[in-house]
């Protein structure tokens, strides 16, 4: 079993507090990794850590953890809490997931003009549904009550990746044909647009104790979704104004994590959750967005067109910004910027040279600083969860921000 130490444990020495510290990894004697003051749960001298950090494994002496399944043990001054397994996790929330796909199923068919929809919500992953389900059980409301909610956050996500589609030029969306390619884009423009509304209109019909509070929650997803499109337009026309990395983080926290934030926050605002709980699971979402984009960035480079059901390399196509690209002009040696340089001017399409710029990526660590950019923000994700209380459910949350920015699943 992987086990770490803590360099400065400082005035740490009680099992449950939480502290910033230098930890390093140990194999025998022989050090392997060292992760300058990140914030870690520990005890004791020992070290608790979610299994979302690959490189350091959850370091529990009497009850180990295999590295297949992905995990993670909590610590604070209340109490340990366990979490369950990834698997585990999808199998208890399942049930809840089909009956949301059955609700948008049914919401599509009920008109002869959507039912053209049904095949697209057929596929993907349905992570902001589930992240609406776990962040409602935190709050102790039952998760079929948020139906609806989870619904309609899934419609807003429909309506954007439409939308992408079409300004993408892309063909295929889940291993289908995109639905520009199957009913033109202005019947497809058209289609994402009732999405939007239709969308708004489940969140008004959710059953709260507190029907003061859907106001609030129609406004927050209202500024949200304008976020997305203001990302959106941004990535199209980008400023040149700001840092290329300032510039890729804007447009990520618009474009993607403004709906993980939504997601994680409306079922407390329903529940008549506390300012600080509401803010720290809007923190978490908004991270977590941060990562998971940051995960299929690097998809549309390294991935399989076959296994993410679209072709990859399309941003690259467009010259979007992209962070590896980003870190190669930042990070990568002279000689792998010139190289680069030169692909660049290459005539053709960049598909002739897409091999070789992975290749070059890979050769120069740029990946691995990706990886590292990306672990920041499931870190930071991970610290909002301190912030409320622990439960099994916080451990989950703390779970799904391992599955939902792992490169592949």
């Amino acid at each position: 079993m992987r086990r770490a130490r803590l360099i400065n444990p400082g005035l740490t020495t009680q099992g449950g507090d939480y502290a910033l510290h230098t930890v390093q990894r140990i194999d025998g004697d022989r050090p392997l990794l060292r992760s300058p003051r990140r914030r870690w749960p520990v005890s004791h001298q020992s070290l608790a850590v979610p299994l979302l950090w690959g490189h350091l494994g959850p370091i529990d002496p009497e009850e180990p953890t295999g590295d297949g399944a992905l995990s993670c043990i909590m610590f604070t001054s209340t109490g340990i809490v366990r979490s369950e397994s990834t698997q585990d996790l999808l199998e208890r929330y399942e049930p809840y997931l089909q009956r949301c796909r059955d609700y948008i199923t049914a919401e599509l068919k009920a008109l002869p003009e959507t039912a053209v929809l049904v095949e697209y919500f057929k596929g993907g992953k349905m992570l902001r549904p589930l992240l609406v389900f776990v962040a409602a059980s935190i709050t102790g409301n039952e998760p079929r009550k948020m139906i609806k909610v989870a619904a309609g956050l899934e419609l807003l996500h429909g309506a954007s990746l439409i939308h992408d589609d079409i300004v993408d030029e892309s063909g295929t969306r889940r291993g289908h044909p995109a639905l520009h390619a199957q009913v033109g884009i202005g019947a497809a423009l058209v289609l994402g647009d009732y999405l939007i509304l239709r969308s708004f209109a489940l969140l008004c019909e959710t059953d709260t104790p507190y029907p003061e509070r859907l106001l609030e929650v129609l406004q927050m997803v209202s500024r949200y979704a304008q976020q997305c499109c203001l990302g959106e337009l941004h990535e199209l026309l980008p400023s040149g104004r700001l840092d290329p990395e300032e510039e890729y983080f804007s447009i990520v926290h618009g474009k993607t994590a403004s709906l993980f934030s939504a997601a994680t926050s409306v079922p407390l605002i329903l529940k008549g959750g506390t300012v600080s709980e509401i803010e720290a699971l809007r923190t978490y979402g908004l991270h977590v967005g941060i990562a998971f984009q940051i995960q299929d960035d690097v998809l549309d480079l390294i991935g399989d067109p076959i296994t993410m059901g679209k072709p990859v390399g399309n941003s690259l196509a467009k010259g979007r910004l992209l962070l590896p690209l980003i870190y190669l002009e930042r990070h990568g040696s002279p000689a792998a910027r010139r190289e680069y340089h030169r692909m660049q001017q290459t005539d053709g399409s960049c598909h002739r040279w897409h091999a070789e710029l992975v290749a070059l990526l890979k050769e120069e660590g740029i990946l691995d600083r990706v990886k590292a950019s990306q672990d920041i923000h499931r870190a930071l994700a991970l610290e909002a969860l301190n912030k409320i209380f622990l439960s099994r459910e916080t451990a989950s949350l703390a779970v799904l921000a391992s599955y939902a920015t792992t490169w592949y699943h």
